[in-house]
């Protein structure tokens, strides 16, 4: 993810939040930067909605993991971008901070074209597996290494090479010449040096990026989230996780390019979620 190549936390107070705020009033929340202009937004809706404020911390999610494991940041909520970081702090080397996490929303793999192109019309008239093996078509992923994105994106090249018998696409899935890091692959579809490229919904969304659903293949991250075991808060921790889950929450997401996953799907004892939260999760 593109937001996610940030490896420094940066703190974000909302309106309704300040120095002098209560700590009673408080919920500290430590969420994946790619969901930092949602975050935003949600953190305005939830103070004017219980008076609560959220103190917001965003960051690559294996970062904060690995800060909350060593108590770098003491947190109530975490919201991670797949369940690796987040199931990290569930062993006991790690402190035991997670006994419970929920997938409550996932954002798509797409592809986002410069609209200047000349295959912007096609991209939006034809299945797109059929355009980008046109001739001149310049298309671009993230590297593997160091963005989800571009693991899935080989994915789905592979996986509709074979499924539509298309040879030029299985190449492509395979070449090393279309592979750029996160910012040059946005630099290069704004200029033009790119026809289109393999980005998830909440980088397309950051960025006014066109899309296209990559048809045939379904293919997204998961954004996880749970109430940390060492929550000083855990009363406003509750209250915002209920709020996040809330069904009229989901258009904020959306706007976001985050879709909403209804029911949460749980992970971990039903025992362990706090009662108020039991009956929004399965």
């Amino acid at each position: 993810m593109l937001a996610t190549a940030m490896t420094m936390l940066v703190a974000f107070v909302p309106i309704g939040a300040g120095a002098t705020t209560p700590a009673k009033n408080t919920v500290d929340v430590i969420f994946d930067s790619s969901l930092t202009d949602t975050m935003a937004v949600l953190a305005t809706d939830f103070h004017k909605a219980t008076g609560l404020s959220m103190l917001q911390t965003a960051g690559e999610s294996a970062v904060d993991a690995k800060d909350l494991a060593g108590k770098t940041t003491v947190q109530d909520v975490f919201v991670s971008e797949g369940a690796v970081a987040v199931k990290s702090l569930e062993v006991k080397n790690n402190g035991s901070l997670v006994s419970w996490y929920a997938q409550f929303g996932a954002t798509p793999l797409l592809l986002a074209y410069n609209p200047k192109s000349k295959f912007a019309k096609d991209l939006r008239t034809m299945p797109w597996y059929k355009v980008v093996t046109m001739k001149g078509f310049l298309l671009g992923r993230a590297t593997p290494d160091t963005d989800s994105s571009g693991t899935l994106a080989v994915v789905a090249l592979d996986a509709t090479g074979k499924n539509e018998h298309l040879l030029a696409l299985s190449k492509l899935a395979t070449s090393k010449t279309d592979i750029y890091s996160e910012a040059d692959l946005v630099t290069r579809l704004q200029q033009g040096h790119l026809a289109a490229g393999f980005f998830y919904g909440v980088d397309a969304a950051t960025e006014g990026f066109k899309t296209v659903p990559l048809a045939s293949v379904n293919l997204a991250a998961p954004y996880m989230i749970t109430i940390l075991r060492n929550s000083a808060h855990e009363g406003a921790a509750v209250t915002f996780v209920k709020f996040l889950l809330r069904s009229s929450t989901a258009s904020i997401f959306g706007k976001g390019g985050v879709i909403e996953k209804s029911p949460p799907i749980l992970t971990g004892k039903a025992t362990a979620v706090p009662p108020p939260l039991r009956s929004l999760v399965s």
